[in-house]
């Protein structure tokens, strides 16, 4: 009759053949997690590519929407501005006694050209502003450069070249008190 084989020796053989089952399980294994693996880096490489089309298609959108409501809101302002520049215009138009603001201007300019003048012709004869109130000459100093801007913003030469006159003058005033006699 047969014999059975040696425990050792069946063991022997159980531990080879599973030897060459893990090797080839392992290969099949292997084989299949690479070729999943170059399916994933496909797949992830597609999504990728749709994602960044769907971030770059809701970019576009936002700028286009962005867009859209700078330009709505610029119209907003040009419409503002140009309904002001109109109010600006009516009332540059508006006379008091026969006048308008602009030749009123003017007329305020020669007035007081003509009273900066008296003012100075005094003050280089004396070369002394010692009588003056430094504190108040100061507050007209800004007082007049701040005329001087607002005529300037609303274009009224002749205003502009009045209060520009008295700030001259009052620079004027200023030195003669600090460095006159």
């Amino acid at each position: 009759m047969f014999k059975q084989p040696d425990e050792k020796l069946n063991n022997k053989l159980n531990k080879e053949v599973n030897k060459e089952v893990n090797k080839e399980v392992n290969k099949e294994l292997d084989n299949k997690i690479k070729k999943n693996n170059i399916n994933n880096n496909i797949l992830k490489a597609e999504i990728k590519t749709e994602i960044k089309t769907e971030i770059k298609n809701e970019l576009i959108e936002d700028s286009k929407d962005n867009l859209k409501q700078e330009i709505k809101d610029n119209v907003k302002d040009n419409i503002k501005i140009n309904e002001t520049k109109e109010e600006i215009r009516k009332d540059l138009k508006k006379k008091i006694f026969g006048l308008t603001v602009n030749e009123w201007g003017w007329i305020s300019m020669f007035v007081n050209l003509s009273s900066v003048i008296f003012q100075l012709h005094s003050l280089m004869k004396r070369k002394s502003a010692k009588s003056y109130s430094i504190k108040f000459v100061i507050l007209m100093l800004i007082l007049n450069f701040w005329y001087f801007l607002v005529a300037i913003l609303q274009e009224n030469i002749g205003f502009a070249l009045a209060t520009l006159s008295f700030v001259v003058y009052n620079c004027i005033v200023i030195y003669f008190y600090y460095y006159g006699k």
